[in-house]
């Protein structure tokens, strides 16, 4: 019994430095320094390989839009141990890599684990009806995953009348905006063809 106290103790005097550089990381994402916080990410995912390491890794890649590390990190993980947002930024790194097979798969499979999203994301409309990425997401939801083309193409429509409000938009809103034309134009063309 003494032996297993002491292994015990030893495990977590080995872990504390894993546990420091997590919560480093943690500390520089609080303060919006996703630079600062991906060196000790990867500092704590060297050191150990798993579900809590890639995903804050993960977070960072996504969020400095390096889309493929995020994708690469998050992909192999068990589906039950993905978080909310990490199935989120996985599928849409997929989106904003122009791999539409693999961000419909991502997101079925968000979908599929939390159902309620597209509930969730209608209900924060009410209380923020001028949330732009709200509107594209939803879209995206009825388009890709849930197969209704009319309601996809309102949102569609809502998210680009806000969008286009925008004055001088970043490069990821003007690439929602094109991706949300396409669609649409998509749309278009094959209903004109059913007639």
């Amino acid at each position: 019994m003494l032996v297993l106290v002491a292994l015990t103790g030893l495990a977590q005097i080995e872990d504390e430095p894993l546990q420091l550089l997590l919560l480093q990381g943690d500390s520089c994402m609080e303060q919006y320094s996703t630079f600062q916080a991906q060196k000790y990410y990867q500092d704590a995912y060297a050191r150990c390989d798993n579900s809590t390491t890639r995903q804050k890794l993960a977070n960072c890649y996504y969020k400095r839009a390096n889309y493929h590390q995020c994708a690469e990190l998050l992909k192999n993980l068990d589906e039950d141990s993905l978080t909310h947002e990490a199935f989120r930024q996985l599928a849409y790194s997929y989106h904003k890599q122009d791999n539409t097979s693999s961000f419909i798969y991502w997101a079925q499979c968000y979908l599929s684990h939390y159902p309620e999203a597209v509930a969730a994301w209608k209900e924060h409309l009410t209380y923020n009806p001028g949330s732009i990425a709200t509107y594209y997401n939803i879209a995206n939801a009825y388009a890709y995953l849930l197969k209704d083309y009319e309601q996809a193409k309102d949102y569609y429509q809502q998210f680009l009348t806000l969008a286009r409000k925008e004055e001088s938009p970043n490069e990821q809103l003007s690439n929602m905006i094109t991706a949300s034309e396409e669609v649409l134009q998509y749309y278009k063309t094959i209903n004109q063809k059913k007639r």
